[in-house]
């Protein structure tokens, strides 16, 4: 303040600025009073960070004594006060910004740690209050309207004094919020404990009720005898099914139950019954496939069945409503008898589909020869000419204008027919299934519509579950043995026949509406690629493993034997005996044909070039060469005649030519030469021959020269 002072001559002047500014005491003051101020601040929020910190252990000790007399209630709102208290402390901690601010925090951090002791603990109690509340055996269960707390945590000051009711500890369970874990867990046993083994148990067994003032005992058990009691309120009779009794008995303990339990707790028993249902309990899925099940595989029966099945829900919704648990009933339920149709044929759907997969998991090798005039997929066989007249629209004489016949059937092996399948043979295991397809759809055109529409979905369904499992079961057997791999073509080629009819044969059965839903043509290319891709595929296989154990055959030298040779023929032979012999027979001829020859003639024309070679044709080799030849020409036995053979085989041919050159001596080879007699041979081919075994000379050199103006040759080179 001395700073501020100023002389000046004027001693009136000086003496007023001797005095300190007013304006520097008016700053000093309010930064005192503003310091104070932060002060009173600072220790308010400190005392109610004390007042409450104290007060929430106080909560936190209440706790224990309260839980040892047992009221739950009390001490579950003093842990949620508590825990309300501390979040409302660490909010305004969060947001303040002070130097004590860490440690304020770490207090916080301890007091929770203190309050989740203490939340858990309560928590601990309502579950084993709960367990002993409703008390879990073997197929039995023990329902209490009170609990009595354990001697070890409570002072007993009387009997009544020692027990906690069941709306007690409902409300202690809100306030902690775990009513909804409770609620699940006893929907959950009383479909797992009671109601599944109640459903799934024979005649012999019986539910039993039992009802005191305190408690109700509810029990599944083996009756003594084949009359069926209960000492539950459902009505007696003799012409009650064994269903009827069986629904109004669970009608019995899901209303014993809600007595118990939820007598003055409505809300929790609405979610009670929600969780029952379709929560945890899945009680709704239970009873309708019980409902299912029941119905008689006869729909003929079906609108006898269905007046059962409306009186039978009628009485268990009247039980339920008593307890005040109609509201509660799905519609699936209620209105089960109004669509028992639908039902029933989805039961049949899952029974067909059932079947199918047995039928694929059995020996699949078991087969069957089919005729393909006989099946009911060749539209226009002699049966259908005579009542569906001569096809006036279909041209008879061009057979590929046919819709739905395979390339691979057109042509040798097309019978004169409009539409008829080749014979096959085919698994005993698609026979069946196509057989139940048919009598799936004529099942299926005398229902109503929309159980119709289901079915129809069921023959789908099985189709495709051939296509999905057979490959998958079977897959090595389809790719590497001949006799599974025509099978599976000609099981899929069958399907496809059926496919290719099924509309015709049935589609004016049903209603205008689901016609078209009959038809299966759009699943046609699915099985033919299937058919097709097997076939090709084991083809191309034999293909590449003949040729390239070929390529694989070793130059021999001068004097070495052709041992090798005579292997692979001999193994060439096997392997061709072993897939001719189920194929010649199962597979359509032209089919046979060709795919033979696809599988051969790349090996044998490989095979020729590999024989007609310097390194290997020489006079002292010829009758070993001969022999090997003669045997490979035994592949000719796989056809049913020579010219069908030359037809597939054409390699056949020049090898024939090759023998023959081997085995007629030297005169003999320059007359047929010099005769144009081996035409089907190449000039080169037939200039090694003449190199390898005519000798050298002017006999040889006058060939050579006649062969190299001559045009009675080929004049293909390699």
């Amino acid at each position: 303040m001395k700073q501020l002072q100023v002389d000046y001559p004027d001693k009136s002047t000086e003496k007023k600025l001797c005095a300190p500014s007013l304006h520097a005491q008016c700053v000093f003051s309010y930064t005192e009073s503003q310091r104070i101020r932060s002060q009173i601040e600072k220790s308010e929020k400190m005392l109610l960070l004390i007042e409450k910190i104290i007060l929430i252990d106080s909560h936190l000790h209440q706790i224990d004594a309260l839980l040892a007399e047992g009221e739950l209630v009390k001490a579950s709102n003093l842990s949620k006060n508590a825990e309300a208290m501390l979040t409302m402390l660490r909010d305004l901690e969060n947001n303040e910004e002070n130097v004590d601010k860490a440690s304020t925090l770490n207090i916080l951090t301890v007091m929770e740690i203190q309050w989740l002791k203490k939340k858990s603990r309560v928590e601990t109690h309502i579950y084993r209050f709960f367990a002993e509340l409703v008390h879990w055996e073997d197929n039995a269960v023990r329902i209490s309207s009170t609990v009595t707390k354990p001697e070890d945590n409570v002072t007993v000051k009387s009997l009544q004094e020692n027990k906690v009711s069941c709306t007690e500890l409902w409300s202690a369970a809100e306030v902690m919020g775990i009513e909804i874990e409770l609620l699940e867990s006893c929907a959950e046993h009383i479909v797992e404990n009671i109601i599944s083994p109640f459903l799934q148990s024979s005649k012999t067994k019986k539910l039993r009720i039992k009802s005191d003032q305190d408690c109700s005992i509810v029990r599944l058990h083996e009756a003594k005898n084949t009359t069926l009691e209960t000492e539950s309120s459902v009505a007696k009779s003799s012409e009650q099914s064994f269903f009827h009794r069986k629904i109004l008995q669970i009608a019995e303990v899901l209303k014993e139950f809600s007595h118990r339990l939820f007598t003055e707790k409505a809300m929790l028993r609405s979610k009670w019954m929600a969780l029952l249902w379709k929560g945890q309990g899945n009680l709704e899925k239970k009873l309708l496939d019980y409902f299912v099940n029941q119905l008689p595989e006869d729909n003929s029966v079906l609108a006898t069945i269905a007046s059962q099945f409306r009186e039978s829900v009628s009485e268990f919704v009247d039980i339920l409503s008593t307890g005040d648990l109609q509201p509660s009933i799905p519609d699936h339920l209620l209105k089960f008898a109004e669509h028992i149709h639908n039902f029933h044929a989805k039961r049949r759907v899952h029974s067909i589909l059932s079947l199918g997969r047995d039928y694929i998991r059995r020996n699949y090798c078991d087969s069957i020869k089919v005729t393909g005039a006989s099946e009911r997929c060749s539209l226009f066989n002699t049966d259908y000419v005579g009542s569906c007249g001569k096809g006036k629209d279909l041209d008879r004489g061009n057979p590929s204008s046919v819709s739905g016949i395979s390339i691979q059937e057109s042509g040798d092996d097309f019978a004169p027919m409009y539409f008829q399948m080749p014979d096959y043979r085919i698994s005993t295991c698609v026979h069946d299934m196509v057989e139940l397809a048919h009598q799936t759809l004529m099942e299926a055109s005398k229902i109503d519509e929309r159980s119709a529409e289901i079915l129809l979905g069921a023959v789908r369904d099985l189709f495709f579950l051939f296509q999905m499992m057979v490959p998958a079961l079977y897959a090595d057997s389809i790719i590497n043995d001949g006799r599974v791999c025509m099978l599976y073509h000609n099981d899929c080629m069958y399907i496809t026949y059926h496919m290719l009819s099924i509309g015709f044969h049935y589609a004016k059965r049903f209603p205008r509406s689901i016609q078209a839903k009959v038809a299966m043509i759009d699943l046609v290319p699915i099985f033919r690629q299937s058919a097709e891709k097997s076939l090709s595929k084991f083809t191309l296989s034999v293909q590449r493993e003949f040729l390239t154990k070929v390529q694989a055959l070793p130059w021999p030298s001068a004097v070495s034997p052709l041992v090798q040779y005579e292997d692979f023929v001999k193994m060439v032979n096997f392997k061709i005996s072993k897939i001719s012999l189920p194929w010649k027979e199962g597979l359509p001829c032209g089919l046979y044909q060709r795919t033979l020859g696809l599988m051969v003639e790349p090996m044998l024309a490989a095979f020729l070039d590999r024989i007609v070679n310097e390194e290997v044709i020489s006079v002292s080799r010829s009758p070993q060469l001969h022999h090997i030849i003669s045997q490979l020409l035994e592949c000719v036995n796989a056809y049913d005649s020579t010219a069908q053979a030359e037809k597939f085989l054409p390699t056949i041919v020049q090898l024939q030519d090759v023998a023959l050159i081997l085995k007629e001596p030297i005169a003999s080879i320059q007359d047929m030469v010099k005769d144009g007699k081996i035409s089907t041979l190449n000039k080169k081919r037939i200039t090694i021959l003449v190199r390898a075994l005519v000798p050298c000379g002017s006999s040889q050199n006058d060939l050579l020269n006649q062969l190299e103006d001559s045009t009675a040759y080929g004049t293909v080179t390699e």
